[in-house]
């Protein structure tokens, strides 16, 4: 398949113009595809989309499929989502699994998001996963095979210590036990604790600095 313009505006023609516009399900799997174009301003009605195995690089034109809420891009070549908020809107399950992420940058203002898939990319910061907390409904986070994983031995009870409710996401799949959720939980607590002490400690240094100061004049 050498677009989605030639599938969709090609087949099209001599058509009715609306040809697309009830169509909501649409899967191009293991294709040659090589980007996301303005043909896809013809799928409206579209809730479904899975673009997976191609060699797409940028997930992009998906502004007027105003009913999109599972977008699959697994298996591309994507390296940056930082734009991705500015595409899309309403999407409550995403699938980035087996790109070339090192950065969730953008991921972190789709707010609708339920369940989003990091399996397999080139993610090794912990910030960029801790990001991810602020997102509201997220009910489930996947992102074995990512090099972060594997280099901690405590990732999954430190990941979910930053997450409100460390009980409450599923990650990669498995509903964390009683044993975990305490860690997260004791993880939490001590940062905490770490955090009033420093910024006591701050404060401290800022009324020496200021009486030091006022001692000049």
């Amino acid at each position: 398949l050498p677009s989605l313009t030639h599938l969709l505006v090609g087949y099209s023609e001599g058509s009715s113009p609306t040809l697309w516009a009830s169509l909501t399900h649409l899967e191009c799997v293991q294709t040659q595809l090589p980007l996301m174009d303005s043909s896809l301003k013809l799928l409206p009605a579209v809730e479904v989309m899975r673009l997976s195995r191609a060699k797409i690089t940028l997930a992009a034109h998906l502004q007027e499929c105003w009913r999109l809420q599972t977008l699959d891009l697994s298996f591309n070549r994507i390296t940056s989502v930082a734009k991705l908020p500015q595409v899309m809107g309403c999407v409550t399950h995403l699938s980035l699994a087996a790109n070339d992420l090192t950065s969730t940058q953008g991921l972190d203002h789709l707010f609708a998001i339920q369940e989003l898939d990091l399996r397999d990319n080139l993610i090794t910061d912990m910030g960029e996963l801790v990001r991810l907390v602020r997102l509201p409904c997220l009910e489930s986070l996947w992102v074995e095979g990512n090099p972060l994983v594997a280099a901690q031995r405590t990732f999954t009870s430190t990941l979910l210590s930053h997450f409100p409710d460390p009980a409450a996401v599923r990650l990669d799949g498995v509903v964390p036990s009683w044993r975990i959720v305490f860690a997260a939980l004791t993880l939490a607590k001590a940062r905490r604790r770490t955090q009033k002490i420093g910024i006591g400690r701050e404060n401290s240094l800022k009324n020496v600095l200021s009486d030091s100061f006022v001692g000049l004049h």
